[in-house]
């Protein structure tokens, strides 16, 4: 596996305009969210090059690779405020950088943005754009006269351009002086692929089915899930519950496994496991619920939405962006297992809501979150 250290030549003949290198923090996500980005730079003439730090990167080289895209590894920790850990990526993107002039670089999640965008402030001739999965916690604890602060709004002038997945980041970006004028581009989520993700009708045979895919994190509302199940069973013994998902270790907001299992020991939620395809999945299931406390836009949201299915999330941001009220879903108040009970019941009571809803989550995915529209708009961005 090729590891970057600043003494490589990228293969290619020429740096122009035409290559793109994009930089992430955890490699999966390359595939599984941006995948049919990148495809869609390849079909338009553009060379891609992307980097990951080493851990489950494998498969997504291989996959990346087979499709015509140069893959690296570089030096950056996920989490964790390291000095030296982090001077050491600095200086490995100021490598990177010097190697890859005039060229567009995009980056995503908290570390390779804020890291990004600072070394894009040396090199003029990069063409950096920041994309914005989700509002990084310390950004609000940030005083309005804190030398943090003030240094987070000369590094955001890095980016050429800065990509919002919903409308609440933005409007805080712009409240709290993050943005530059022309910065800002809206581009609704990474998208969904309607191909991949077709309708599939819910089934109409009782009892009502939830479930829930995610990271096995605290601010996902695994807990909040599983205490709305606990109520919901005590009056609906039939409702089922299902959870897929993963534990994320190196994550200090992660659920233990010993923990998760203790949590759903009594209680009526199945854990399905991790599944890389989760549309059979959700094609088993009647009802979606996300109770996440934040999101750029919920992947698997989307997902679920796409294959026709009603919604329960937070009306947070990112979350609240994907359900009209009463048309194809319901939102409920962070943290409040009560409410996420609540709505489950609605569907248990009148399960004749389910169907029409989820067509309607079917729609509203074609009118909004269709990935060749958000490609469009990522695309138009690159030829501006």
């Amino acid at each position: 596996m090729q590891k970057w250290d600043g003494l490589q030549r990228l293969n290619m003949s020429k740096i122009k305009k035409k290559n793109i290198t994009i930089l992430s923090s955890f490699a999966p996500s390359l595939t599984i969210f941006r995948g049919d980005m990148i495809a869609a730079f390849i079909r338009n003439g553009y060379k891609v090059t992307c980097f990951s730090p080493e851990g489950q990167h494998v498969n997504a080289f291989n996959e990346l690779r087979s499709i015509g895209v140069e893959t690296y590894l570089y030096s950056l920790e996920r989490t964790g405020t390291g000095i030296l850990a982090d001077l050491k990526t600095l200086i490995g993107l100021a490598k990177i950088f010097r190697k890859i002039s005039n060229s567009f670089v995009i980056s995503y999640t908290a570390k390779p943005v804020l890291y990004g965008s600072m070394i894009s402030l040396f090199f003029p001739n990069i063409t950096h754009l920041a994309m914005i999965t989700g509002m990084p916690s310390i950004l609000h604890r940030l005083s309005h006269y804190s030398l943090s602060r003030f240094v987070v709004k000369e590094v955001m002038r890095g980016n050429s351009k800065i990509l919002f997945q919903n409308s609440d980041d933005e409007q805080f970006f712009a409240q709290n002086r993050y943005l530059h004028a022309g910065q800002s581009v809206r581009i609704n989520g990474s998208g969904i692929n309607l191909e991949k993700y077709k309708y599939y009708p819910p089934s109409s045979i009782a009892p009502v089915s939830f479930l829930l895919i995610s990271r096995l994190l605290y601010q996902k509302g695994i807990l909040e899930y599983i205490e709305a199940a606990n109520q919901v069973s005590k009056t609906f013994s039939q409702a089922s519950f299902s959870i897929v998902g993963w534990f994320d270790t190196g994550n200090p907001d992660g659920i233990s496994q010993v923990d998760f299992f203790s949590l759903i020991k009594n209680s009526k939620v199945e854990y399905l496991g991790k599944h890389l395809d989760v549309r059979h999945v959700i094609r088993n299931h009647s009802v979606y619920v996300l109770p996440s406390y934040h999101e750029g836009m919920p992947r698997t949201v989307l997902e679920a939405m796409a294959i026709g299915r009603p919604i329960i999330t937070t009306d947070v941001p990112g979350c609240r962006d994907t359900v009209e009220e009463g048309v194809n879903g319901f939102l409920v108040p962070q943290g409040e297992s009560e409410a996420i009970a609540e709505s489950m019941m609605r569907f248990i009571n009148s399960p004749e809501l389910i169907k029409p809803m989820g067509e309607a989550s079917r729609e509203f995915a074609e009118r909004k979150y269709d990935v060749n529209l958000v490609n469009k708009k990522i695309l138009a961005v690159l030829k501006s």
